[in-house]
């Protein structure tokens, strides 16, 4: 199309005896084409364009072809030819290719950069002149701004003066690298000119970030960020606890959305920072933590009147278990040992999407598991009292969320999704699963641990420990009509439920009482594939509501 589009201009341009076609302006070069040209047509429905250069190559192709029939056309005019066409790119991104060739850079700016909204960059091994003139070229229209910082050892960036550029008056969402502590200078000038933005994005891709500079950066040139996020490519680049409690003291009072995922390890003092924009904060998420997490937890989600969604459990294989943060089943209940009811929490009308883990619920039905396996570590001894009334808080607690749309009480347990697996102990097969290591059923052999607490870890128990973090869950909800899950019919728009790795007892009388008090559930995960009740329960579902779409795992692995 660009190459029947181009010889007709330039047979038009031939006919009316212009100048040479390759340096026409944008404009002259689309009134020479001809009104019913293709290109005049389509060419503006293109809104984003990807790597420019890898176009040009293309159309290196095209042009080495019709050389064959001595038509002699350059590659470059074609290119150019094209972008003058493409008048309403809003999207670019660009690589590596795109802004080191001069002729493909000069091109985007001159056709695409006037009228562009959003641009990613993502590039590796530049020099901070490099970079510096980049970000000079940033034009006023943008909205939105991605840009990836991989500098080169070839330029020392301390020694580089920063050219300005335009307001950026337009942009609300930037995200950009937190480089290293000696390459921060070629963004000193650019950050002044992102007093608009509402959404910062920051990536941890390097390992000595000048936190203390983006947080001045922050205070002193964006006072409309009402958003912030952390997130990294390289799990060595984690922020710590101070250095995330820096930027979030930096940020203005009013942050809506805070978004730390597994970048950071979040603590005490991160708490604290988080915790001056309580009265605005709507949605909070960070799985790793170095402190309590349950005192901080509970702090959080009895300060924010305004929290819809708070996600500390990470749907990733390759979350740390051992990091997951948790909240006690006494702080979960807040019971009020005065008036005798659970404290109001300010959230209770307003959440929307809760991901946490709740632990330390009293099982004494799990000296042995649902599967009939020997536990090698037993769980907290209680009466069966005990553990009926607390899980009838902790539904009590969850009842209260009306309009509760997600709710994960589950995780993804990663060490049981690889095959690095092996029998603990001796060569008799046998299934290793997280807290659980067992005989196979009708076996004579002994197991390797037995239910009995003697109060020390044998050596086969410290290996087990050290070899498979305990991605099980026994002190949590049964999740079980008998333990009190009738209560949870209040939480009518429920639509996700996860309870994936828990120790439940959920079988068909679960599933259909779910099926009907919960008329939005469109997801269940957490059914297991070798218990045969739950088997059961997956094939009602199939066979009654098939809207409710079932994620089935193994809870044990044979070997």
């Amino acid at each position: 199309m660009v190459l029947a589009d181009y010889l007709q201009a330039r047979e038009q341009q031939q006919k009316t005896g212009a100048d040479n076609h390759a340096k026409l302006t944008e404009r002259q070069g689309r009134a020479l084409s001809l009104t019913d040209s293709p290109l005049s047509r389509y060419g503006p429905l293109v809104h984003s364009l990807n790597e420019p250069s890898a176009m040009l190559g293309m159309f290196t192709m095209a042009s080495a072809k019709m050389q064959l029939k001595s038509m002699h056309l350059a590659p470059l005019d074609l290119f150019r030819h094209f972008l003058s066409h493409c008048t309403n790119v809003k999207k670019l991104s660009l690589s590596d290719r795109d802004v080191m060739d001069d002729s493909v850079w000069e091109s985007v700016t001159e056709f695409l950069m006037p009228h562009l909204q959003e641009l990613h960059i993502c590039t590796s091994n530049m020099t901070a002149s490099e970079y510096r003139f980049i970000l000079s070229q940033c034009p006023a229209t943008l909205e939105t701004l991605y840009f990836d910082l991989w500098f080169s050892d070839d330029e020392d960036g301390l020694e580089v003066e920063v050219d300005g550029g335009v307001p950026l008056t337009r942009l609300k969402k930037l995200t950009i690298s937190l480089c290293e502590s000696e390459e921060y200078p070629t963004l000193s000038a650019f950050l002044p000119r992102c007093a608009q933005v509402e959404s910062l994005v920051l990536l941890a891709n390097h390992r000595s970030p000048p936190i203390l500079q983006f947080s001045d950066a922050i205070r002193n040139h964006m006072p409309n960020i009402n958003s912030i996020s952390i997130t990294y490519a390289l799990r060595k680049c984690k922020l710590v606890d101070k250095d995330c409690a820096s930027l979030l003291s930096a940020c203005p009072m009013g942050l809506h959305t805070v978004d730390l995922g597994d970048a950071v390890q979040f603590g005490k003092l991160s708490c604290d920072a988080l915790l001056r924009h309580a009265t605005t904060l709507e949605k909070f998420s960070a799985v790793t933590w170095t402190s309590s997490s349950s005192s901080d937890l509970k702090r959080i989600i009895t300060s924010c009147p305004k929290l819809h969604t708070l996600k500390t459990i990470f749907n990733h294989s390759s979350a740390n278990m051992r990091a997951i943060p948790f909240i006690d089943a006494e702080d979960f209940i807040d019971w009020d040992k005065d008036s005798k009811i659970l404290t109001p929490w300010p959230c209770e009308s307003t959440l929307k999407v809760l991901k946490i883990k709740v632990s330390s619920i009293p099982r004494p039905d799990a000296i042995r598991d649902v599967y009939r396996m020997m536990l090698w570590r037993p769980i907290k001894k209680a009466h069966p009292a005990d553990g009926g009334l607390t899980q009838h808080r902790v539904y009590e607690r969850l009842s209260r969320f009306t309009n509760l749309r997600e709710l994960w009480l589950g995780h993804i347990a990663h060490k049981c999704h690889n095959n690095v697996f092996k029998p603990l102990g001796s060569d008799n097969e046998g299934w290793v699963s997280g807290f659980f290591t067992f005989k196979p059923l009708g076996s004579d052999e002994e197991s390797c641990y037995s239910d009995v607490d003697t109060g020390e870890d044998t050596d086969e128990e410290k290996a087990c420990s050290n070899k498979y973090p305990e991605d099980h869950q026994d002190d949590c909800l049964e999740m079980s009509l008998e333990s009190g899950l009738g209560q949870l019919g209040t939480l009518k728009d429920l639509r996700v439920l996860n309870t994936n790795w828990m120790m439940t007892n959920i079988g068909p009388s679960e599933v259909q009482w779910m099926a009907e008090h919960w008329p939005k559930l469109r997801t269940f995960d957490g059914l297991h594939k070798d218990n045969d009740e739950q088997v059961e329960a997956s094939k009602w579902i199939e066979e009654n509501c098939p809207r409710i779409h079932v994620g089935m795992e193994f809870m044990n692995r044979r070997f």
